[in-house]
C-alpha cells in the first residue's frame, strides 16, 4: 500500500477531472494514505476538493500562483490542509524558500482578484475559440475540460505538424512519446 498518492485535478495534459465524490470516497476508504491533490488549474475550472481538508486528516490541496495569476517565475504557491498537516509541512519547509519579491507579488495579485478572474475568462474564451476552429477543420481535441491547455492528437501526422509549427515559431509540447508508452502498456 502506498503511503502517499499524488493526484492532479485537473490532470495535465489530459485535462480530465476527478469528481469531488470520487476523491472523497477514496480518501475515506484509504484513511492511512496521504492524498496530495494538485489544483494548479483550479481557477480555470472552479472545482475544488479543498473543503475535504476540514473533514479528513489525510488530504493536502496544493495550488499555485503560476497559472491564473501569471507569476510562474516567482515559484510561489500554497497548501490547504488540516492544522496537523500544515504543522508537519512547516517542520520540513526551508524558512527562506520564498523570496521577498515573490511574497510582494502574491500579495499584489491577491489584492486584485478581479484582474485574475478577467484574465481567466479571456484565456478560456480564446481556448474555446481555438477548439472550435480545430474542430471545424476536422481535428479532434481531447483534454479540453480542464485547465488553460488542450491535448490534440494528430496520429501519423504528428511529427509533420510539430515540425511545421516549429518552423513558424509556434512551440508546442509533443506528447507522442506518452501515447506510445501507453499503447505499449495496453498490449500487455
Amino acid at each position: 500500500m502506498p503511503k502517499i498518492i499524488y493526484l492532479c485535478n485537473p490532470n495535465n495534459p489530459t485535462g480530465s477531472l476527478y469528481s469531488l465524490e470520487l476523491i472523497e470516497k477514496i480518501i475515506h476508504r484509504f484513511n492511512d494514505v496521504l492524498f496530495i491533490v494538485d489544483e494548479a488549474y483550479y481557477e480555470f475550472v472552479g472545482i475544488t476538493v479543498a473543503e475535504l481538508s476540514t473533514k479528513y486528516e489525510n488530504i493536502i490541496v496544493c495550488r499555485t500562483f503560476s497559472k491564473a495569476f501569471g507569476l510562474a517565475s516567482f515559484r510561489i504557491g500554497y497548501a490547504i490542509s488540516s492544522l496537523h498537516n500544515i504543522t508537519g509541512l512547516r517542520k520540513i519547509r526551508n524558512p527562506k524558500n520564498i523570496s521577498s519579491y515573490a511574497q510582494i507579488a502574491a500579495v499584489a495579485a491577491l489584492s486584485d482578484v478581479q484582474y485574475m478572474n478577467d484574465f481567466v475568462k479571456e484565456i478560456l474564451s480564446a481556448k474555446n475559440e481555438f477548439i472550435n476552429n480545430l474542430k471545424s477543420i476536422g481535428i479532434d481535441v481531447t483534454g479540453s475540460e480542464g485547465g488553460n491547455f488542450v491535448l490534440i492528437e494528430f496520429g501519423d501526422k504528428q511529427s509533420d505538424v510539430v515540425s511545421i509549427l516549429d518552423s513558424n515559431k509556434i512551440f508546442v509540447r509533443n506528447y507522442g512519446h506518452v501515447q506510445e508508452w501507453i499503447s505499449t502498456r495496453e498490449l500487455r
